[in-house]
This record gives C-alpha cells, sequence and structure tokens, in this order.
C-alpha cells in the first residue's frame, strides 16, 4: 500500500501547512482551528501546542496565545462531540487498540532489542501483527519504564529550551522569533518520534511542512 496517500498521515500534515500560514498571517483564530482538526486527526499536532503558545506572546501581551487555546479546545470539542454521542466510549477505542500494540521493529526501542540480540544479549523475536512488524523482546521490560523517563525528560528539556529561547528573541523582536519557533516545532516532533514505540515510514513525514 502508499506509504502516504492511503494515511491519515497526509492530512494531518497539510492541516499542519495550514498552521503554518496562519503563523505567516498572524491569525491566532486559523492556527487554532488548524492545530485542532490536526489533534483530532492525528494526535501528534498535540506536541507542538507548546511552541506554538509561546510564538503567540508578543511584548508579554498573552491575548493572542490565549485564543490558540481556546481555539484549539473549541475545534477539538466541536470534533469530538458527534462521534462521543453517537458511540460514546466506542469513539475512543482508537486509544485501546495504540494500547494493545506491541513495539514496531522500526522504533528505536525497537532497533535497540534488536540490537542486543545481535551483539549477544537478550533474544528478541520479529512477528506480524496489527499490519506491522513488530518486535517481542525481554530487554522491552527494562526499557518500556526508561523510556517513559527519557520522554518526560525530554519534554522537560525542550520546554526549558522553548522559555529561554523566547526570553533571548524578546529583547530583541518582542517575542519568539519565526526561525525559532519552526527549529522549536521540528524538535517537538522529533521527541514525538524518537520516544514512540510505533514507527511507522509515513511518521517521518510529519516533518516534511517545516523542513521544506
Amino acid at each position: 500500500a502508499p506509504t502516504v496517500a492511503w494515511r491519515f498521515d497526509a492530512l494531518a500534515t497539510l492541516l499542519s501547512v495550514l498552521a503554518l500560514v496562519a503563523i505567516a498571517r498572524n491569525h491566532a483564530v486559523l492556527l487554532g482551528v488548524a492545530l485542532g482538526a490536526g489533534v483530532m486527526t492525528k494526535l501528534y499536532p498535540l506536541a507542538m501546542l507548546p511552541a506554538l503558545f509561546v510564538g503567540r506572546i508578543r511584548n508579554r501581551r498573552l491575548r493572542p496565545a490565549l485564543v490558540l487555546g481556546i481555539a484549539t479546545v473549541a475545534t477539538v470539542a466541536v470534533v469530538a462531540a458527534p462521534f462521543l454521542i453517537g458511540a460514546g466510549n466506542g469513539a475512543l477505542s482508537f486509544l485501546e487498540y495504540a494500547t494493545a500494540r506491541s513495539v514496531q521493529m522500526e522504533s528505536l526501542p525497537g532497533a535497540l532489542a534488536m540490537l542486543a540480540n545481535v551483539l549477544g544479549g537478550p533474544e528478541s523475536r520479529i512477528y506480524h501483527g496489527f499490519g506491522t512488524w513488530q518486535v517481542d523482546s525481554p530487554l522491552l521490560a527494562i526499557l518500556g519504564p526508561a523510556w517513559t523517563v527519557l520522554t518526560i525528560l525530554l519534554i522537560g528539556l525542550l520546554a526549558i529550551a522553548i522559555w529561554h529561547r523566547y526570553r533571548v528573541d524578546s529583547a530583541s523582536v518582542g517575542g519568539l522569533r519565526p526561525t525559532s519557533e519552526v527549529v522549536h516545532l521540528v524538535a517537538a516532533l522529533m521527541v514525538v518520534l524518537v520516544s514512540s514505540r510505533i514507527l511507522s515510514p509515513q511518521y517521518l513525514f510529519w516533518v516534511a511542512p517545516f523542513v521544506a
């Protein structure tokens, strides 16, 4: 099957492009709508919210940032409401599906488990499930908690970096520079990609609008 054309990732990426247009036009409402719709398509755009929020603060004015937050939450609520009303808890079944999946071989934890096997460590087994190739290894039971700590650490470091860059840029332009914002958006997406135990090839398409 095509890597991108038949998957929701293409729509989420298109909404990311719309978000970039909103940033260029300094339109907080449109940015919030694009981000909220993106979150309801694929959850990963949620990782971009901190950088986008800080990017809307200008000369210590919080109003554009608050408008962004409200527009994002409102869009999520409007899109989610019909599904929650019609299907109830079944509308959240995709979360159960994602939780039930094992570690995908393309992910960093999967790669480490297979590398350990090659180097004489715990034996890993590759099997097909949920439409992908997955890895089973005793090492993953150890990597799981460590990976959670690493993810929290990376998110915390990214938040500190965003705030530091905001303070530096504010001294000259009154807020976060567009280039700084894009860099931190890409960094947020890379944290998601590195920390995820599910990494399909089409996920790399997420960063395309920001590095083009």
